[in-house]
């Protein structure tokens, strides 16, 4: 009973930075997302983990594992900083920021993806898929408003 009530607590502290930093960001107080562009950059820090680690799976080499680090650790001091900025310089906003826009990013990759694995399967081997489709109808308006000026590289 007392292992359930202590990830009982740690699920509810984990959920509500993000419940607050979603309303803080829905309300202008924090930037979460710069800009269209600034959303791909995360969603991009999700993707290219899984890539290199296919890449590494068909070419094992220290060189894929170097360059996927690399290109992980810029890209995740590039939103540092971007985030840095636009929150005024401000340290908790930063961390609010960070810790929303993240896992927000995160579930919506996640839910995508599943979303794709659930169709390439037959019919009689789904599951989930209308979770996976009302998950990324609900967190899709979310993100996009979210973002604090509505232009980036393809508009």
């Amino acid at each position: 009973m007392l292992q359930e009530d202590i990830i009982s607590i740690f699920i509810i502290l984990l959920i509500v930075p993000l419940i607050f930093g979603i309303i803080l960001g829905l309300k202008n107080k924090i930037v979460v997302f710069r800009n269209y562009d600034d959303l791909w950059i995360v969603f991009l820090s999700i993707i290219i983990p899984f890539v290199f680690f296919f890449v590494y799976a068909a070419l094992p080499s220290r060189i894929v594992i170097i360059s996927g680090c690399i290109t992980e650790i810029l890209l995740l001091v590039n939103i540092l900083y971007r985030t840095f900025e636009d929150n005024d310089r401000n340290i908790l906003k930063t961390i609010l920021a960070l810790y929303t826009k993240l896992p927000l990013s995160f579930l919506f990759i996640f839910q995508f993806v599943s979303y794709l694995e659930n169709i390439s399967k037959p019919a009689y081997k789904r599951s989930n898929g209308l979770v996976n489709i009302i998950s990324i109808l609900c967190l899709t308006p979310l993100i996009l408003k979210l973002v604090k000026n509505k232009k980036g590289l393809f508009n």
